[in-house]
């Protein structure tokens, strides 16, 4: 059970870890057709619209929502396991 927390736990590091990466692309390429959108305030929330609407955004979501709660879920079998 210890190992499927685990791999769990890693399928919800990496799905955190892709939203990050792909904001940084996102924000990479608006950058690089416009430098001057750096002083933008709103620069941001532009980067959130555009990653709405790509499926990686969602894929990683489901991915760390996902092993999120299996981790939790394996966690407490553990404990269950652990006293009885």
């Amino acid at each position: 059970m210890h190992g499927m927390r685990d791999f769990f736990s890693f399928i919800h590091v990496a799905g955190y870890i892709g939203q990050g990466l792909l904001f940084a692309y996102i924000e990479y390429l608006i950058l690089r057709e416009n430098i001057v959108q750096i002083i933008n305030p709103l620069l941001h929330v532009g980067v959130l619209v555009v990653m709405i609407q790509t499926v990686w955004f969602w894929l990683f979501l489901a991915m760390s929502v996902f092993g999120y709660f299996s981790a939790q879920g394996a966690q407490s079998h553990i404990d269950k396991e652990n006293h009885t």
